[in-house]
């Protein structure tokens, strides 16, 4: 029954249609084919001023009940009405009639119009004083303005103004005036609805009503484009008019929100709010209402609108609750606070850029400005309609609902175009060969900076570089379009896609500049977005991981608040309608990317509840395993399963517990170690394994714990060696394993070992090899990707730099510097030489080089493999040189030519006066010890550089000797062996001796008995010994005469003067006269008397370096005994602070 009364609305509605078109034909020709009358014929007609003016009256009131349109025909067709025909088209325009009286009034029209031929343009013009058209007109009269334009459609229709252009321009300007003009407010709905509600609209336009199915016949008025003009005016309303009542709506919900939850809160809600509920309430109904009818009559749906929102109290609650919770750090929106400073703490662009005139935005055209396509981005979360998420829709619907758009690209050749004529108007008094010039340099040069500038933006992997590459692209690089256009398509599709580490640095990037450039920044988002949207579509195939890098980096996006919430909500509904396919891995990116922290805020809280109910329910119809375990991994990386996992008890036993609570405790952490029972195997052994382990304390922590171990040794003097015994052999096992897993480890035992030395546990011979070690043990089967020997190196010396730069350990440090500098270059050159393969070298290895040179005060790195190994055959032949002049020092004198005599008997005199060489070297050193390692070599003398000559091919052999890592590391061992015998061992303002004090030994019984009866045979043999016979003294008297002469005068030969580092040997070489000294020999002549002779002798030789050493020597153990008392004195106050703590 239904379709067949529809059936039966759509016959009569086209039967009633054909009526009026054959009724419109018919009063065409009459307007346009009946005869107009001539001066004789207008005779005829009554003229009488009597008849006439009463008829005018009559017209005045026409359409009235009182004077009907159709009671005036009789009259019309006996008066001579050709001289009232301006006062007659002004009383039909004002004329105050009823819409069912339009048809009448349109007879008369036709009627006038086919005996008089200018009254349709009076008539004309006096509707146009009546009816706006222009933009600056007003509506003075809707009601009239209503029946109005009916009345004008239907002259143009019946052929009055069908005949005129200029009636259907008026008439498509009067409907312009009405619908362009309201699109904000949408008060002319009324207006326009009873010409829509006519049959008039389908003669008019191109608009099919909704109760009509089938092509409608048209009249032929007006032309196809003329009414397709018309029809996409009421449809553009119509749109305009949906948004505008859907704004209200959400306006209207919100305060209906907010009510109900005062209402909650409070008890009641203000006045304000509910007065503002009610106007809202009644705009919305009245667009709503006009809006339904409008729809119905031009073909057009209307969505539902639902006036009030749902009532999820439970929601609402749980966000108010999430809120607070967030506000009192119970709920955590990040994971940790690393996380939170990256992605809340940006640098400060705006004041940075506040001295500097920075105007690229001005002229900055965004897309949207310049006529390209671009998305538009959701900004409101509730907009997003999340009603029939679970049906199931097919991609052109979902394309549809999400509105999305082509996605276009930037004009680079317009660009170009732009720069060049900006470029010639910036520089018009130049001549177009110096424009074309200038223009060529300042490309190619922006062209070489934009390369290095992407080239470095994707090694900028930590906050500071990626803070330093935004800085320089918005102060530097943006103003150039080019520069701008090359960033955005690196960004999007130049990137490494298997690079998932690179998506977070650049949304910090985006996030920067968009404090100064957010136009710019809002393109790369759209244009993202686009993208992201395709790739829904499905229209061709697109590699997996392109898709994934390019959600990865929208989340990321969301995370800064670049991008909307709202628009992350819009793109997991998009991936929610189908799990097939892609869509599935790009849900499950975007979840584990950006779902927690949607989930987490309040405002998305309840929409993101939502999805992830969907995806959970939706995850059944899931077949594929695979994308099983992806979508429940995703689902419960934000929300953790309730039941509660079940916990193995690994727990330690209390003792142990204790040990472990009170190692990562500061306070009374040493008094109450050493009270530990160390003889118990059990736990000193664990204590020991705990002191052993720098993993078992944070990183910043471990500084803390080689202190502990360092005061804990001034007790237990064999604490420090087990301890260093098991980091070394932890360094040692790392070294031998060679692989990735234990660098964390690795990394922290280096770490620890420096801070032990720091604290005076370790040794720095000890700490030497180790640096030895790390560059020469065990490298050549070693990966030449494998880069962490130089970042343990760089770790190590970073934190012992305090102490090696300046004196002897300063020296030591530069012996080695040159092997790592050789170390390293062999490394970067094999990584040269597989750049295509491996990538460029990490710049994190050359900035920790630069760090640790910077740190120990150094700036001698080279800057290739050739010099790094120039320095280490300076440093090889240095010591060379040294090594053998003090074995030729040590060796005998040879025979006489006779062979008679005997060689020169060694004694301690001849030792001391070799170290003395030594010596005076390193006296010398230390007055050049703040110069570069450079100005070594210049202290040489001439003859030690013809005895480096001899040694070139044994330098030629150690070159070689570099590609053998286990001889090498013995040569290390041996040149700092003899570093330590020769070279340092009479510094003393290094401090370099270990002083450890022990306490008192426990005297065992078999001890005691041991020196009782050592005492015991000592007083019997000195008791047994026989008393010796005493000889006669000798008395010798020294005549008086004599006394004078034997007065003891000791003098020196002036210093020789001399280059410093030249040695004393040097000196005796060359050829000098031996100086005779004259002594007094006393003896017993003749009758016992005194005789005084003078002998005549040669000076001993090396008597003044004798002198000298002597006296070094006794300066040395006083100032030794001293360091040594102060040392003392200040660890026993440290041991009464630690005990009284």
């Amino acid at each position: 029954m239904p379709e067949a009364d529809e059936s039966e609305g759509q016959q009569q509605y086209l039967d009633e249609l054909k009526k009026r078109h054959v009724q419109q034909e018919e009063n065409t020709k009459k307007v346009t084919k009946t005869e107009k009358l001539d001066d004789d014929g207008l005779r005829k007609l009554d003229s009488t001023l009597k008849k006439t003016t009463a008829f005018m009256k009559k017209v005045r009131n026409i359409g009235t009940p009182a004077t009907p349109a159709n009671s005036l025909m009789p009259e019309l067709q006996k008066l001579n009405l050709s001289k009232f025909l301006d006062e007659l088209a002004a009383s039909i325009a004002e004329a105050k009639f009823k819409s069912s009286e339009i048809g009448s009034v349109v007879e008369v029209c036709v009627f006038l119009a086919s005996r008089y031929r200018p009254f349709p343009d009076n008539l004309l013009c006096e509707l146009k004083k009546n009816i706006p058209f222009r933009k600056s007109d007003k509506i003075a009269n809707p009601s009239k303005l209503r029946v109005d334009i009916r009345f004008v459609a239907e002259l143009v229709l019946n052929g009055v103004f069908g005949c005129s252009k200029e009636g259907i321009q008026f008439l498509g300007s009067a409907l312009s005036f009405l619908t362009v003009t309201d699109k904000t407010e949408h008060v002319n709905v009324g207006i326009l609805l009873p010409l829509c509600r006519s049959l008039a609209i389908v003669d008019l336009s191109d608009v099919m009503p909704s109760k009509m199915n089938d092509d409608l016949p048209r009249a032929t008025a007006l032309t196809t484009d003329q009414r397709k003009l018309i029809g996409q005016l009421f449809r553009d309303y119509m749109k305009s008019l949906i948004d505008h009542a859907n704004t209200v709506r959400v306006e209207m919900n919100q305060v209906h929100r907010h009510i109900k939850k005062q209402e909650r809160t409070r008890g009641d809600a203000s006045n304000e709010d509910r007065t503002r509920f009610e106007e809202l309430r009644t705009q919305f109904l009245r667009l709503y209402q006009n809006g339904k009818e409008l729809s119905e009559c031009i073909g057009v749906n209307m969505p539902e609108m639902a006036e009030e929102p749902s009532d999820d109290e439970e929601d609402e609650q749980a966000a108010v609750q999430l809120s607070a919770d967030i506000n009192q750090g119970r709920v955590l929106l990040w994971p940790d606070d690393d996380t939170r400073r990256f992605y809340e703490n940006l640098l400060d662009l705006c004041r940075i850029a506040g001295t500097i005139n920075v105007q690229a935005e001005d002229n900055y055209v965004s897309s949207s400005d310049s006529g390209t396509s671009v998305q538009e981005l959701c900004d409101k979360i509730e907009d997003i309609d999340l009603t029939e998420l679970e049906d199931e829709h097919d991609d052109n619907k979902v394309t549809e609902e999400t509105g999305e758009d082509d996605h276009d690209q930037y004009d680079d050749e317009a660009s170009c175009s732009d720069e060049e004529s900006h470029a010639t108007d910036s520089q018009p008094n130049k001549t177009t060969a110096d424009l074309a010039a200038d223009a060529a340099v300042s490309g190619e040069e922006n062209r070489r900076r934009m390369d290095e500038f992407l080239e470095r933006l994707s090694n900028s992997i930590n906050r500071e570089m990626i803070d330093r590459a935004a800085q320089e692209f918005a102060l530097e690089l943006y103003k150039n379009k080019r520069n701008r256009k090359r960033l955005s398509i690196y960004m999007i599709e130049g990137a490494p896609k298997d690079r998932l580490d690179l998506p977070p640095f650049f949304a910090r990037f985006l996030a920067t500049i968009n404090q100064i450039y957010p136009e710019y920044v809002n393109d790369i988002c759209k244009e993202l977005i686009g993208f992201f949207r395709e790739y829904v579509k499905l229209t061709k195939k697109i590699r997996l991981d392109v898709k994934v890098y390019v959600v990865r980096f929208i989340g990321e996006l969301i995370k800064f608040g670049v991008i909307s919430k709202a628009e992350a909500l819009n793109c997991l509904r998009m991936l929610m309608f189908e799990l097939k396919q892609s869509n599935v891995d790009l849900i499950c990116c975007l979840i584990e990317s950006v779902g927690s922290f949607l989930y987490k805020s309040p405002e998305s809280y309840a929409k993101t509840k939502v999805l992830l109910d969907v995806m959970k329910r939706k995850r059944e119809k899931v077949k594929d395993p695979r994308q099983l375990i992806l979508l429940e991994n995703a689902y419960y990386s934000v929300i953790p399963p309730e039941e509660p996992a079940e916990l193995v008890d690994n727990r330690l036993p209390v003792e142990k517990e204790f040990i472990m609570q009170r190692i990562n405790l500061k306070a009374n952490r040493v008094a109450t170690l050493r009270k530990i029972d160390w003889s118990d195997d059990d736990i000193g052994a664990f204590a020991l394994e705990a002191l052993s382990d720098p993993t078992s304390v944070p990183f910043g922590n471990i500084n803390q714990l080689a202190q502990c171990v360092a005061a804990l040794s001034d007790h237990h003097d064999w604490l420090c060696e087990e301890v260093l015994d098991n980091i070394l052999e932890r360094i040692r096992l790392a070294l031998e394993i060679g692989v990735l897993t234990v660098s964390q480890q690795a990394m922290a035992n280096i770490a620890y070992l420096g801070y032990l030395y720091n604290y005076e546990v370790c040794e720095c011979k000890i700490l030497m090899q180790v640096l030895y070690q790390l560059i020469s043990f065990n490298i050549i089967d070693e990966d030449p990707r494998n880069l962490l020997r130089i970042r343990l190196v760089t770790e190590l010396s970073r934190v012992i730099s305090e102490f090696f730069r300046k004196g002897s350990r300063r020296r030591k440090f530069d012996v080695f510097l040159p092997y790592l500098y050789r170390f390293y270059w062999a490394k970067k050159e094999a990584w040269l030489k597989n750049v295509e393969e491996w990538g460029e070298i990490p710049l994190e290895i050359e900035f920790c080089i630069t760090e640790m040179l910077h740190e120990l005060n150094r700036d001698d790195f080279p800057d290739s493999m050739e010099a790094a190994c120039k320095m280490v055959e300076k440093v090889e032949r240095t010591y060379r040189s040294k090594i053998q002049k003090v074995v030729r020092g040590l060796q005998p004198h040879p025979a006489g030519d006779d062979g008679r005599f005997l060689n020169d008997i060694m004694e301690e005199e001849d030792d001391s006066e070799a170290d003395s060489e030594l010596e005076s070297d390193d006296e010398d050193e230390e007055e050049t010890e703040d110069e570069d390692e450079e100005e070594f070599e210049d202290e040489e003398t001439d003859e030690e550089e013809e005895e480096v000559d001899e040694l070139e091919s044994d330098q030629d052999q150690e070159k070689e000797h570099y590609q053998e890592p286990d001889q090498d590391q013995d040569q290390y061992q041996d040149l700092e062996r003899d570093d330590e015998d020769v070279d340092y061992s009479s510094d003393v303002d290094d401090e370099e001796e270990q002083v450890h004090v022990h306490t008192q030994r426990r005297i065992l019984p078999e001890d005691e008995q041991f020196m009782n009866d050592l005492d015991r045979m000592l007083n019997e043999a000195y008791m047994t010994a026989p008393v010796g016979v005493k000889a006669p003294a000798a008395d010798l008297t020294i005549p008086p005469s004599a006394i004078q002469k034997l007065e003891r005068r000791i003098t020196f030969q002036a210093d020789v003067s001399g280059p410093p580092g030249v040695s004393l040997a040097y000196h005796a070489s060359e050829p000098a006269k031996p100086e005779k000294m004259k002594m007094a020999l006393l003896t017993r002549g003749k009758g016992n008397k005194t005789v005084l002779k003078a002998v005549s002798m040669e000076a001993p030789k090396n008597l003044e370096e004798s002198w000298r050493m002597r006296q070094a020597q006794r300066e040395k153990e006083h100032y030794e005994m001293k360091r040594l008392t102060l040392k003392m004195n200040e660890r026993m106050m440290n041991d009464d602070d630690t005990d009284q703590k």
